[in-house]
């Protein structure tokens, strides 16, 4: 979420960068101008040693107030700047922070990036540009809102403007505070109540408390609410959309982003990961550069040594006229493991390829495709193989491995994949809601794809709200009953693949940073020949398995005798308990041996035999009247992985001679 949600308890002292070495600003000196309709804007300016006039770098906030009113904590005792703001004072820049509207010691309310916004970042830029002091070029610096604050200064188009490095800005409020008409848990419905309370009374606090009674404060929090009952993009997130004006914008821009999605709350994450979707394309490449690491919602710098250097370097250049030593036109990007990338743009180019949903299986193109139906219950936990009990507690402390996701799985990989983009879900999927929360998140595994498995890695994950299953921002019933075809997009992300790792793809009806689904539907996922149901990616190097080698993955087999067949049991009874015991033959290929093979019971693993056995047992005693699934997971020597997965009953009366059991 935007910087500080999710710390709304810290005093600001604590969320304020520390202080660096350096000289001390000279002179601190107010500044103030009027937004258009007469609302006052303040802030105040830092001025450095040397001879001026001065190219300035500005922080437009509603961060500052509070702990030191003169100069709203951006300074310490000794007038050196925050560690990310002090290289500009050491390189001879001025420093400007100026408070929103709404906040601080500015007046009027938050419109949360209306027209108001926009019109007010023109006016102090502006305002700044003309100052005795000023060379009249301006840039300015800042995350999360101080990002979003640039891309209004951006489409607002003002002369003085001169260059921005955004980190993790908004470009979109609707895809800022949903997925897909899905609300985020932290924030979602609630983001303008919550900061009309923090700049009126809160953490932020500089103003007067009169601020929650804003004429607009209302109808903000109306429409913002909106989002938790339809999800829509409505015509209050469509004025704050900012892509169809940043489209005119020549202003150069250093764009940073996290890419870490939000996998349990108060870890690392990166709220505003869609917000740099589309962005390269509108643009211009001959004045833009990316940085894309694979961190959570903070400032660049703390992961990358060199991006204080480059950013002075970057105004230095198009404030002041030096040398350009950070080229635009490039897009760094960070894989998950750490090693950096470089492209020409975002996405990166690459191959889509396909793997389609086969039973239990990923397969590709022109791999046989077999029919199933996967039914489970829809909860609010992330999909997949982890069960990181420890890390997320509360409602997410329960493992979806079991009755409440379908996984599908690849062979292995035949060399080493890269992915960077987003990748494309195509499936088919009955539903007994006519909404509810989806999700399908992508992982890789060294292992064979069973549940769990704490060394799978996620690499990426697609969401919605069912109801925007034909188009995104646009509320329309699912259809109940029947098998439905629909698609939609994947989070951006970048991974790579080892060989011999395999792809597993988890389909369930929740995450975790969504808000809790309250209609948590029974779904179903279609496969089969001519049914629809895929998962496109996008390949920057290296290829996916093909036909032979899924081929080659399936030959390593395990019998399993039929559900219908077991030992004799008691005569049904409310009370009963299993007594079933039986063994299993395992199989492998000619001229490979089994390395070990593991019995798991409702995703729950019994018992693992290792060397070259044959048997393994299965063991349901003790176990309550119902339906089971056992699967069987087989590993061969030479590495090849097999699963088989069936249902049995428990308690089941012996049946009658001459007659079979239902």
């Amino acid at each position: 979420m935007l910087r500080r949600v999710l710390a709304l308890a810290l005093p600001l002292a604590l969320l304020v960068a520390p202080a660096a070495s350096g000289a001390p600003v000279a002179e601190v000196v107010p500044f103030e101008t009027k937004g258009r309709d007469g609302t006052p804007l303040q802030g105040h300016v830092y001025l450095p040693e040397g001879s001026r006039p001065f190219a300035t770098v500005l922080e437009l906030s509603p961060y500052w107030g509070g702990a030191k009113a003169a100069t709203e904590s951006q300074s310490d005792g000794e007038g050196r700047l925050s560690e990310e703001m002090q290289p500009f004072i050491d390189a001879g820049f001025a420093v400007a922070f100026v408070s929103m509207r709404g906040s601080g010691r500015s007046g009027g309310c938050l419109s949360f990036g209306a027209e108001e916004d926009r019109t007010d970042a023109y006016e102090i830029i502006q305002g700044l540009a003309a100052q005795r002091w000023s060379n009249g070029s301006i840039g300015m610096y800042g995350l999360s809102y101080d990002g979003w604050s640039q891309f209004l200064a951006m489409a607002a188009a003002p002369p003085a403007l001169k260059a921005t490095i955004p980190g993790s800005g908004v470009i979109d409020l609707w895809s800022l505070l949903g997925r897909r008409g899905a609300p985020l848990f932290v924030a979602g419905p609630a983001f303008t109540p919550l900061w009309t309370a923090l700049t009126s009374a809160g953490s932020i606090h500089q103003g007067g408390a009169q601020r929650l009674g804003c004429p607009d404060a209302v109808t903000h929090i109306r429409e913002n609410a909106d989002l938790g009952v339809t999800g829509n993009r409505t015509k209050w997130f469509e004025d704050r959309d900012l892509r169809p004006l940043l489209k005119e914008s020549r202003v150069p821009a250093l764009v940073t982003n996290g890419m870490a999605t939000l996998r349990a709350p108060l870890t690392d994450q990166e709220g505003h990961v869609l917000q740099f979707e589309g962005l390269w394309d509108i643009l211009s490449p001959d004045r833009t550069r990316f940085v894309l690491g694979q961190w959570g919602h903070q400032p660049a710098y703390l992961d990358r040594d060199d991006f204080l250097k480059m950013s002075v370097a970057w105004m230095d250049h198009y404030l002041r006229g030096g040398p350009q030593t950070v080229k635009p036109g490039v897009v760094e990007y960070q894989q998950l493991g750490g090693q950096w990338k470089s492209a020409t743009s975002w996405p990166p180019p690459s191959r889509t390829l396909p793997l389609k949903l086969s039973k239990e299986r990923l397969v590709p193109e022109g791999a046989q495709v077999e029919s199933s139906e996967t039914r489970f219950q829809s909860t609010d936990n992330d999909p997949g193989l982890r069960v990181d009990t420890e890390e997320t507690g509360g409602r997410y402390a329960t493992s979806t491995c079991g009755p409440n996701q379908a996984t599908y799985v690849s062979a292995p990989m035949p060399e080493d994949v890269e992915l960077a983009g987003n990748f494309q879900v195509e499936l088919t999927l009955s539903s007994t809601q006519p909404g509810g929360h989806f999700a399908v998140l992508l992982h890789r595994t060294k292992n064979d794809g069973s549940c769990p498995d704490r060394e799978s890695v996620e690499v990426g994950r697609a969401l919605l709200d069912l109801r925007h299953w034909r188009t995104a921002g646009r509320a329309e019933d699912f259809p109940t009953g029947k098998p439905t075809t629909f698609t939609f997009t994947s989070h951006p992300t970048a991974a790579k693949v080892l060989k011999g790792e395999r792809l597993v793809a988890a389909i369930g009806g929740g995450a975790w940073e969504i808000a809790s689904d309250p209609l948590k539907p029974l779904l179903t996922v279609h496969t089969g020949r001519g049914i629809a149901g895929r998962i496109t990616l996008p390949i920057v190097t290296g290829e996916l398995p093909d036909r032979r080698t899924d081929a080659a993955d399936r030959s390593v087999s395990v019998e399993l005798p039929p559900a219908s067949s077991s030992p004799r049991s008691s005569n049904a009874s409310r009370k009963c308990v299993s007594r079933r015991r039986f063994r299993i033959r395992l199989r492998a290929p000619g001229g490979d041996r089994i390395e070990s093979a593991t019995v798991s019971v409702d995703g729950k693993p019994r018992r693992t035999v290792r060397g070259p056995r044959r048997t393994a047992t299965v063991d349901l005693r003790k176990l309550p009247r119902g339906r089971f699934s056992v699967s069987v997971s087989v590993r061969t020597v030479s590495g090849r992985r097999a699963r088989e997965k069936r249902r049995y009953r428990t308690c089941t009366p012996k049946p009658r001679r001459g007659r079979q059991r239902p």
